[in-house]
């Protein structure tokens, strides 16, 4: 099993240098909360109960004496939300920092290898915690229990379920995005999901709806927005400041790098994706939320070693299939 942290300097350590490491930058990814909607205490399974929208009620009154049915009542159905026990379980070995610019930070005698206290640990901290979130999202949005991959088949994700979807005509899907976007492209299919969603997606306030997309669409997107405006003032100000929040038609797009970076790493295909949704439809159940993000640490003396774990249950499903327009490609 591997360590949190090894060593593999390229120099001879000679007692010199400072005690303090430089964490490698990572994609940083949006919290859970802005795609989905958490909903806590969640052991292992949770009934979501969901009504049809209710119309066609009201008849004209002719005068006459009685009461007359008017319509029918709303059908009340269930989504269910299923939630998989996960973890994580590495070790520490505190002897790879013997001999190297961090052993001024160990503790010493018997007690030699227990990190746990130093600044050694809050170094595997600042590694692992941001590592267990990435993970966690990775799961919820590409979670597939028929994937051989142990990094991704803990659950089925959001698209996973929205691939489903589409097979079973719940959701909607537009033409796909070329294997290379060409100029134009984002912008043009943005309209076509907008333009062609459900009347109840569409009467949304715009202000409660967002665009996800990942990288490679957004970009497209922005050199769309910069080229409508050549020759301007606005033009300048794009290539120069940047758009704060780019939005199309009121509704805010967000670009989430982390979905290309796990489209890559999994080998998922289809690199290019939108989807066009409100995050109240999107529910994410855990048993304990702050459990993904929480870790025990312990020394244990029977192997001279450090552990760290970390245990939680997770489950996603989508409430309405009608309020979800997706295109990839």
């Amino acid at each position: 099993m591997a360590n949190v942290l090894d060593t593999n300097f390229d120099y001879t350590y000679n007692g010199g240098e400072a005690a303090e490491a430089s964490i490698a930058p990572a994609v940083l990814h949006p919290s859970v909360t802005d795609l989905f909607t958490v909903m806590e205490g969640v052991k292992s399974r949770q009934q979501i109960g969901l009504t049809s929208e209710l119309a066609q009620i009201t008849k004209l009154d002719d005068g006459s004496c009685g009461r007359v049915e008017t319509g029918v009542g709303v059908d009340i159905t269930n989504t269910t939300l299923i939630t998989g026990g996960l973890k994580a379980f590495i070790p520490q070995c505190g002897n790879v920092f013997r001999d190297t610019i961090w052993e001024t930070l160990m503790k010493s005698g018997n007690d030699g290898n227990d990190v746990t206290g130093t600044p050694i640990q809050k170094m595997m901290e600042q590694v692992l915690i941001p590592g267990l979130s990435r993970d966690a999202f990775n799961i919820l949005s590409f979670g597939d229990t028929g994937s051989v991959d142990t990094d991704i088949n803990q659950i089925d994700g959001l698209w996973t379920q929205l691939d489903a979807g589409v097979i079973s005509g719940d959701v909607d899907e537009v033409a796909a995005f070329n294997a290379v976007l060409v100029d134009g492209e984002a912008l043009a299919k943005l309209k076509l999901m907008v333009e062609s969603a459900n009347n109840i997606l569409d009467q949304i306030d715009e202000n409660d709806k967002k665009i996800y997309v990942t990288r490679s669409v957004y970009q497209n997107l922005q050199a769309s927005y910069e080229s409508n405006s050549t020759g301007s003032d606005l033009q300048q100000s794009m290539l120069q400041d940047g758009i704060p929040t780019l939005r199309y038609r009121g509704i805010e797009v967000v670009k989430l790098a982390q979905w290309d970076s796990a489209i890559s790493t999994f080998t998922l295909g289809n690199p290019h994706r939108a989807l066009y949704t409100t995050p109240a439809n999107h529910i994410v159940g855990f048993e304990k939320s702050a459990d993904v993000t929480s870790l025990d640490v312990w020394y244990s003396k029977d192997d001279d070693k450090v552990y760290t774990s970390a245990k939680y249950r997770m489950g996603y499903v989508y409430k309405f299939g009608k309020l979800s327009v997706i295109a990839q490609g």
